[in-house]
């Protein structure tokens, strides 16, 4: 689990952070969707409200044709996915091999050959629900979201990483005394869709009892990881220096790991879910600051930020925010909740975190 999660949030920054600087060698505008510190705001209001959407609809929608309606939506999207991710690899191949073959519309062999390859993975994941497939498109979605998606600056990511620790830590912790149950729990057992990564408990494959991990965990420290690799190369200090190369990368992907082990350990511990943000943020956020100030370059990296003047910041934005909700409801749910030039990367970003 802690492997294939890192290879998907190392593996992603490296193709976010390659294709950004083709596309500025080329002098070409940006494809990335950037998140906003207003859209990092916003994002922990709408997951909320969209996972307790998801829980209502699971306890009083028929069941089987909701779960039917939502794995067709995401295995199509996670094909989708697969397709985007192996083309590029299958088309450098073929081209090795002479074999730059087009039939018709700029369709060529490699996409017939990812087309058929991502079809047939996605109806075996549906046929069958294997771990195995369900794991091979959940790994293309976290990498593609990384890629797709990108954090303007620290402070965009700190908004969006603070706000995500919350929102793990209450519809986790505290959601049962509110609502009877574990939301998030309950909606990751529910949805037999490929939304998380899971692994059996035993080393066969055959066990009935399996980790599971939601892209989420994976994508959200993964955009945050990207956006370190990209202070990493543009770093003028890292171009000269030979002995370490990429220190915040190499820094930032270790801690990440770090609190990947801490989450299956406190499960191991305490036998009960815990939500791995409440170990991946700190660790993460944590990890480059500490390096920051050892190597004197916190300003530099973080603008003119402090952590607990971020902290104190996300907090009073959270409070100004529900003062003009409380009176100004109608006019503050379309502006705050529904800005149309955000759907693309909210639709990325809530597919992926809910779980």
């Amino acid at each position: 689990m802690i492997v294939t999660a890192t290879s998907c949030v190392v593996l992603g920054s490296y193709r976010a952070s390659k294709k950004e600087q083709e596309r500025k060698r080329k002098g070409g505008s940006r494809e990335a969707q950037v998140i906003t510190e207003r859209d990092a705001y916003k994002f922990p209001v709408i997951a909320s409200l969209s996972l307790l959407g998801l829980y209502f609809a699971f306890k009083f929608l028929p069941e089987y044709w909701l779960n039917l309606l939502l794995t067709i939506y995401v295995v199509v999207l996670g094909s989708s996915a697969l397709f985007t991710f192996v083309l590029p690899l299958v088309e450098g191949f073929l081209a090795k091999l002479g074999w730059n073959l087009e039939f018709f519309f700029g369709v060529s062999l490699a996409h017939i050959f990812c087309f058929l390859l991502s079809s047939i993975i996605g109806y075996w994941n549906f046929d069958t629900k294997s771990w195995l497939s369900n794991n091979i498109l959940g790994s293309s979605m976290s990498v593609l979201g990384i890629e797709l998606l990108a954090l303007g600056d620290f402070l965009s990511s700190c908004i969006l990483l603070f706000g995500l620790f919350f929102y793990d830590i209450f519809w986790v912790f505290a959601s049962k005394p509110v609502f009877g149950a574990n939301v998030m729990v309950t909606v990751a057992k529910s949805f037999d869709g490929p939304i998380k990564l899971i692994f059996p408990k035993t080393i066969s494959g055959n066990s009935q009892e399996y980790s599971m991990l939601g892209l989420g965990d994976i994508v959200i420290p993964g955009l945050f990881v990207a956006m370190i690799l990209r202070f990493d190369w543009r770093n003028p200090r890292n171009e000269s220096d030979e002995e370490i190369k990429m220190p915040y990368f190499k820094t930032v992907v270790a801690a990440y790991v770090f609190g990947l082990a801490l989450t299956f350990l406190a499960v191991d511990v305490f036998h009960a879910a815990q939500p791995a943000l409440l170990y991946l943020v700190p660790c993460c956020l944590g990890s480059v600051t500490c390096l920051s100030f050892i190597r004197a370059e916190f300003k530099h990296g973080h603008k003119k930020y402090s952590l607990p003047q971020l902290f104190q910041l996300f907090c009073c934005t959270l409070v100004r925010e529900a003062k003009k909700a409380r009176y100004n409801q109608a006019s503050v749910h379309r502006k705050f909740l529904f800005s149309s030039k955000d759907h693309g990367e909210f639709g990325i970003l809530l597919g992926l975190n809910l779980l």
